[in-house]
């Protein structure tokens, strides 16, 4: 699990992009993992991902990658605040803000999110 958040534009597929990410943050891209294990929220994190995709065109899934471009996260963000004002667990709330942030900037510099569940 991670979000990074793209510095600068890439372009081709996720897959493309994904596999060019630094490992840690660095000039191209802030990376966040987890402190905890990821497996903890799956079971949440699946309920939540089909209207999640469905707010932004995003073909999430636990284990899968996907890019989201700036204007997809413009669309994501009403969802998160959404989710993020309801009763959720401590490490679900940190990912939500954490991909909350991450949109807001991919936003400011033009750029996108690779998120993995």
């Amino acid at each position: 699990m991670y979000v990074a958040t793209l510095l600068t534009p890439r372009s081709g597929s996720v897959y493309d992009i994904s596999e060019t990410l630094p490992h840690e943050t660095d000039d191209t891209a802030v990376i966040w993992r987890p402190s905890w294990d990821a497996a903890k929220i799956w079971g949440q994190v699946s309920v939540d991902v089909m209207s999640l995709d469905d707010s932004c065109g995003a073909l999430l899934d636990v284990g899968d990658v996907d890019y989201l471009d700036f204007s997809q996260c413009e669309r994501l963000l009403p969802w998160l605040r959404q989710r993020l004002a309801s009763a959720i667990g401590v490490e679900l709330r940190e990912l939500y803000e954490v991909m909350s942030s991450a949109c807001k900037r991919a936003i400011e510099l033009g750029t996108g999110v690779v998120i993995e569940l």
